[in-house]
């Protein structure tokens, strides 16, 4: 179980899920941005360029292993495996490719998730917070909803992406709306929504009477 979570599963609504990172990426840009991101986001991060400074700062302790699979000396997976005889701790493992045979060797070798390069941070964000939430959950929570924390946070990250995309759906409705006003009036606007556009209601208009035989 995670050692420095600040929210457990029941707080979820009471600010971020942190942890202490063993960040472990020998670009120097990459590892500074996204260890400056985290910071921002309450973890505590530790930032390791090579396998051997990896091993050498995962002395101090840690919940979360975020490690680039090609590094200078060793391999990601190496440091991986190194690690994970000293304790428990939850792992991502970040990629420059995304192909599906490099996807299955990393969680072949036990990595928990994994992520392509460059990393999206609301990505990486999101795939913490569910390990962290994952790790903080008791073996056997309390049923009062029937389902454990991960399977909550999991809903809510869904009905939150499904909010956002009805919101952008309606705003394009109304834009729509706005540009069918525009170019109609609210005379064309209220035949509209009585089934008779105005270009079907002015070809009617200009279509040629019948006149009856022998009128």
């Amino acid at each position: 179980m995670l050692t420095s979570v600040m929210e457990c599963a029941d707080g979820l609504g009471a600010g971020p899920l942190a942890a202490r990172i063993l960040l472990v990426e020998d670009h120097d840009d990459s590892a500074n941005a996204t260890a400056r991101l985290l910071r921002g986001s309450g973890h505590l991060v530790t930032v390791a360029k090579s396998y051997a400074a990896a091993v050498e700062a995962a002395a101090t302790g840690f919940d979360l292993l975020v490690a680039d699979i090609g590094l200078p000396d060793h391999s990601g997976i190496e440091v991986l495996q190194t690690l994970a005889h000293g304790g428990t701790f939850r792992s991502i493992a970040v990629t420059a490719y995304a192909m599906p045979e490099e996807v299955q060797r990393c969680m072949d070798a036990g990595f928990d998730a994994h992520l392509p390069k460059p990393i999206e941070f609301r990505k990486l964000e999101q795939t913490i917070a569910r390990l962290v939430v994952s790790a903080a959950a008791p073996r056997q929570p309390e049923q009062r909803s029937g389902r454990t924390a991960t399977e909550l946070f999991a809903e809510s990250e869904r009905l939150r992406e499904r909010s956002v995309h009805l919101m952008s759906r309606l705003k394009a409705l109304d834009k729509h709306h706005a540009l069918w006003n525009k170019a109609w009036g609210t005379v064309g606007t209220v035949e509209w929504r009585k089934g008779v556009t105005p270009p079907r209601r002015a070809r009617e208009e200009a279509r040629p009477k019948l006149i009856p035989v022998g009128a």
